[in-house]
């Protein structure tokens, strides 16, 4: 009975551990903020997206996200418009609070389709300072070599984070409150950034 059950363990141990792995944030990975004004429609991005993912996966199937710390500098995000960005830093107070960051709470449903994984996560979000609990739909796929992403977007209104809405050409052009962050998110694992 004793050898059955060290036979058991041997077994399964190395399959769980491979279930459950660290990834850390790829460099593909990308922010993109979307907004509106009184002008037209901007956009600002960033492709520096730092922090580490621990979730359940196996046979190309994402099972679970136990754990998720993400963290974006806030003035990586750029607009292609000096004068916007700096306007937008100016809103976002990054002098005092340099980071944007999301942080994983919980898990509040996980369903497999069409070969993709749709997760609604629980996390808590800060922006300029100020931290606000937030729900996150998230379609995440696994391929055969084991590459993970995840793609989503949120919609939120600036003023929840105490940030004010910038203007521009003194006050002529203001932007909405309303913004949508979309994110695409690549996953590196450990045994890869050893290799790389």
């Amino acid at each position: 009975m004793k050898r059955s059950l060290t036979l058991l363990l041997l077994v399964l141990l190395p399959i769980w551990v491979f279930a459950q792995e660290s990834y850390k944030i790829s460099p593909k990975s990308t922010v993109k903020v979307d907004g509106t004004s009184t002008m037209h429609d901007w956009s600002m991005q960033s492709s520096s997206v730092q922090g580490t993912v621990v979730l359940d996966q196996q046979g190309g199937k994402i099972n679970n996200i136990k754990q998720a710390n993400l963290k974006l500098a806030a003035e990586s995000l750029k607009s292609g418009k000096d004068a916007m960005d700096k306007n937008a830093y100016k809103a976002l107070n990054t002098g005092k609070h340099k980071d944007i960051s999301f942080v994983l709470t919980g898990i509040k449903s996980v369903e497999q389709q069409n070969g993709a994984t749709k997760i609604i996560a629980l996390g808590t979000v800060t922006i300029a300072g100020k931290s606000k609990a937030e729900t996150i739909e998230l379609i995440g796929r696994a391929d055969s070599k084991g590459a993970i992403s995840f793609q989503g977007s949120k919609a939120i209104k600036m003023s929840e984070y105490g940030v004010e809405p910038p203007s521009f050409m003194f006050g002529s052009v203001t932007t909405g409150d309303a913004i949508t962050i979309n994110f695409n998110i690549q996953l590196s694992s450990s045994q890869d950034l050893v290799n790389n």
